[in-house]
């Protein structure tokens, strides 16, 4: 496995909207071991150059692009190539949340990795280019780049200006042999032109590439934060890039000599890509990220209205052997790695085999891309009652029919999000989609029609329920509000539950009529969802402030089963930040930092990749040991700052030598304040001043110092004199050592009732002592 080829160009500008090659290009080679690093899209649901067929090995890798990953992984589309379900849709400015899942190590210092997710929509069919799934597997033709039937990813023009441009010669080959290929379809780790769709390699190997391109990025996960800025800035969402009018040439001194023009095109006109620290992951491990969750990034839909788009996720991972800047001139034997070294650990006598081992190094596996696309999805337009300002997010499904083995490497079904956080007045967009082609030989694990993925969706009273509630004890379709057709009336609380419930079937069968030895199979039996369309759209709810959890009852059995979510529709300030760093700087200023805690994450699923959105920070002090506290100020987060969330900072100066300080943070959010953080401590350093005066206060109260067990025995017996002589008063007043109370208890205790009242003695009635009150109730001051 490896990695993409991240490159760190000499860009020089010579005019506005104009850039040009320095003799030499340096180039991020971000290496990796000899092992497949395959990437899965999960949400929404990645092909891996799959059409229909869910299951078992994809028919064709080369359909639509290079993915490198194994055979087995990807999803079947949204019903079958002969009835295509409706594609998925997504609202401008809704909240889309990514989930994958990828094989290597990533977010820590055991491997270097990036993840680069990018979009591009193209819906005009006019001239044949616009992006489809298509209804066969075969490879798209040069020869015939419109056949509707075949899936299109990029246009043709892509490959075509690929196929006859020069390669970028001065990029890093290490000891591979092009075998004299020379053109951008030519790249160290594809050297032979294996076309796939109509991707051009090199442009697909190097990021951020130096010519235009189709797409349009959205966020670039990373292990190394400070290659944000340039990610940011050499992004062609923002940056104009070149090529030549006769495309053979790749640079603008060779372009130029040859009579052509070289052309500047301008960017994207987008914000720049997010680009914040990558996600945890181990190993060798297809499987959640550290904090036990799918790993995700919640991304916002573009204002980018169209009837067909894709969406492309890159994973590179590297290890610490090559360096990134290495270019041309380490290639051949000047490479610092060749292919299957010999080591020698010196344990034999003049290198002897005794003392040597072979590493299994392939160089065209370093460096090398790995990447998964979806299926076609729609943008559409806001509804207009809807604000600018109002949050919307998706809930969808991800995942396939079977068992874990059966679907590895993809996963078994769940609700996408699972779980989300949501402020108050947010709208929630609910919709799926499966495929009706993951046949396996009727061995693929699960309720209802064989071969088909069908979801419901029910209330539950608790993540640990397994049965749904009673429509009437149901609180989630209660709603605030929800976004009609024109002309068409609200759903009541009723209508939502059974539409969410039987997922919009018509025509049941009677549960008598259903053959009990066929229920599984029988087309109209809504009880399994049979007789559910493969894409559902239930609409867009307003959700009322609370909690709800909720499941499908298709797939909850004991083969694929848990498919649970919760949504959470609650004001939900940030917890509180954590002071980590404390350190005196002198002996006036102290310095301390915080964080906010991992789990903390963007608006919308709580275990989503994004950081948390804080607009301020309030810093306390204490001078008494936590006492009283007063404010220094709040702090507003400057918004130019980046987009990774970085460590806050806080020095105190001109303060008087030797002191002890306290510090709390509170963090806030639109939704308010966090709980002050745990408080730390810290010292100015101290003068010869302060240790003197400290020296001073010590030896005057040193005389007046008490050990403390001497004066604990003098207290005791100055107690213990004090009885002894109550006792003996008591004897000379009343001929008894045992006090009269003592006694008066003792018979309180052995007879259980004080004596009747003596003639003449007149007795309280408290009852009436509070008119209006409970008996025995005596108001007054507590004493």
């Amino acid at each position: 496995s490896a990695c993409l080829v991240f490159r760190y160009s000499s860009w020089t500008p010579v005019s506005a909207g104009m850039r040009q090659t320095a003799a030499r290009i340096a180039c991020l080679a971000l290496t990796a071991a000899c092992a497949r690093a395959d990437i899965y899209l999960h949400n929404p649901r990645g092909s891996n150059n799959r059409l229909e067929k869910g299951n078992g090995n994809r028919n064709n890798a080369n359909r639509l692009f290079d993915s490198e990953n194994n055979a087995a992984g990807g999803y079947g589309m949204g019903g079958s190539a002969a009835e295509p379900a409706p594609l998925m849709k997504y609202i401008v400015g809704s909240e889309l949340t990514l989930e994958w899942t990828s094989q290597h190590s990533c977010g820590h210092n055991n491997a270097h990795c990036q993840f680069v997710f990018q979009y591009y929509c193209h819906d005009d069919p006019s001239e044949g280019m616009n992006i489809r799934d298509g209804s066969t597997t075969d490879t798209i033709s040069e020869g015939d780049p419109t056949d509707q039937t075949r899936g299109l990813h990029e246009p043709y023009a892509v490959y075509e200006k690929c196929k006859a441009r020069e390669r970028n010669k001065g990029l890093w080959t290490a000891d591979q042999n092009l075998n004299g290929r020379e053109k951008a379809v030519n790249t160290r780790q594809e050297p032979a032109e294996n076309r796939h769709g109509f991707e051009c390699p090199e442009e697909r190997d190097y990021y951020p590439y130096w010519h235009p391109s189709v797409w349009k990025d959205i966020v670039v996960l990373t292990t190394d934060a400070d290659m944000c800025n340039y990610y940011k800035e050499e992004s062609f969402n923002v940056q104009a890039k070149n090529e030549c009018s006769l495309p053979e040439h790749n640079n603008e001194r060779a372009c130029v000599s040859n009579g052509g023009e070289w052309l500047t095109v301008e960017p994207h006109g987008i914000d720049p890509p997010k680009c914040m620290h990558a996600p945890w992951l181990r190993d060798n491990h297809l499987g959640n990220s550290a904090n036990g969750r799918q790993t995700m990034y919640n991304w916002t839909i573009p204002d980018e209205v169209s009837d067909a788009c894709i969406l492309r996720a890159r994973y590179n991972i590297s290890t610490q052997e090559v360096p990134w800047n290495l270019d041309g001139r380490y290639n051949n034997g000047q490479s610092p790695i060749q292919g299957n070294p010999r080591v020698d650990l010196g344990f034999g006598v003049n290198g002897g085999t005794e003392s040597q081992l072979e590493l299994a190094v392939n160089t065209n596996q370093y460096g090398r891309t790995f990447q998964d696309r979806s299926f076609a999805f729609r943008i559409v337009p806001r509804p207009s009652q809807i604000g600018d300002d109002e949050k919307i997010y998706n809930i969808n499904v991800r995942g396939k029919r079977g068992n874990i083995v059966q679907t590895y490497p993809a996963v078994e079904y769940d609700f996408s999000p699972k779980v989300v956080s949501a402020p108050p007045g947010s709208w929630f967009h609910f919709q799926w989609t499966g495929n009706d082609k993951t046949a396996n030989n009727g061995a693929n694990n699960g309720e209802g029609t064989d071969d088909t993925d069908r979801h419901n969706l029910v209330q539950i009273e608790h993540p640990g329920a397994n049965v749904p509630m009673h429509k009437d004890d149901m609180t989630m379709f209660d709603v605030d509000d929800e976004v009609t057709a024109a002309g068409d009336s609200r759903r009541d609380k009723d209508q939502l539950a059974k539409e969410f419930a039987l997922a919009k079937q018509e025509g049941c069968r009677a549960s008598s009529a259903i053959d009990p030895n066929n229920d599984d199979e029988d087309a109209d039996n809504c009880e399994k969802l049979n007789a559910a369309p493969a894409t559902v759209d239930l609409g867009l709810l307003k959700l009322k402030e609370g909690t709800y959890h909720f499941m499908s009852t298709r797939n909850n059995n004991f083969s694929n089963r848990s498919q649970k979510g919760a949504i959470h529709v609650q004001k939900h300030p940030p917890p509180e930040p954590i002071i980590n760093v404390t350190k005196a700087i002198g002996v006036d200023s102290v310095s301390f930092t915080w964080t906010m805690p991992d789990e903390t994450k963007a608006d919308g699923a709580i275990d989503a990749s994004e950081p948390v959105q804080v607009t301020a920070f309030e810093v306390d002090v204490s001078e008494d040991g936590g006492d009283s506290w007063n404010s220094l100020g709040v702090y507003e987060k400057n918004n130019e700052t980046s987009d990774v969330f970085e460590t806050r900072n806080f020095t105190l100066s001109q303060l008087p030598a030797g002191i002890t300080y306290a510090f709390r943070v509170s963090a806030q959010n639109k939704e308010g304040w966090s709980r002050k953080s745990q408080p730390a401590t810290v010292m100015t350093k101290d003068s010869e001043r302060s240790i003197y005066y400290k020296s001073l206060l010590r030896n005057a109260v040193a005389p007046y110092e008490l050990n403390r067990e001497t004066a604990a025995l003098a207290i005791g017996f100055g107690a213990g004199f004090l009885v002894l002589a109550y006792l003996g008063w008591n004897w000379h007043s009343t001929g008894s050592v045992v006090p009269r109370t003592c006694l008066r208890m003792w018979r309180i205790c052995r007879y259980g009732s004080p004596q009747p009242p003596q003639e003449g003695i007149r007795m309280l009635d408290i009852s009436k002592s509070r008119p209006g009150g409970d008996t025995g109730a005596i108001s007054g001051t507590r004493v």
